[in-house]
């Protein structure tokens, strides 16, 4: 295979990759969403006089544990470990840290060889930073479900023993 051919092979295996990024991204952005709004209603339901009632303070506290637990990870997300990719001239980060007219010459004194090794090495350290991201989604998804029945059960006990609406 001529290296015209490996490079165009290289930078779409590279585009392949990066389009998974927003995926995960949109995912992280519910996931706040719907923690936040589920810590929000907890923050809202309860009293100061809840804290001595076990069938609120105990669901209600796992639930707050959990939904924060979640959030760590969704950050996690948001911000990946980005070391790597040491003089590449194609990953961002480690562009950012070179100075531009230092950063022009190298990347046009390029062979086209050093050139395909360095997109195989971006596509490899992308692949790293979204497995990262899922596995830190995949995380932040399984604590949020298991919120979930100590925030119905807190819900269920605040509305019995203050006899309002949950949201008022």
């Amino acid at each position: 295979m001529k290296i015209a051919e490996r490079l165009e092979l290289a930078e779409q295996s590279l585009n392949r990759v990066l389009e998974f990024f927003p995926r995960v991204d949109t995912k992280a952005s519910f996931i706040a969403a719907l923690n936040t709004g589920m810590l929000a209603l907890i923050a809202i339901n309860v009293n100061l006089e809840d804290v001595t009632t076990y069938c609120i303070a105990i669901p209600g506290g796992a639930a707050a544990i959990l939904l924060f637990g979640s959030l760590f990870y969704v950050y996690k997300c948001q911000f990946p470990q980005l070391k790597g990719g040491a003089k590449s001239k194609v990953y961002f980060n480690e562009i950012a840290g070179r100075i531009e007219s230092e950063f022009i010459d190298e990347f046009l004194a390029e062979s086209e060889e050093n050139y395909l090794k360095d997109i195989l090495g971006q596509v490899w350290r992308n692949a790293e930073i979204l497995k990262q991201k899922f596995n830190s989604m995949k995380t932040a998804f399984i604590l949020t479900a298991l919120a979930m029945a100590p925030w119905f059960v807190f819900l269920a006990c605040v509305a019995a023993l203050h006899s309002k609406l949950l949201l008022s």
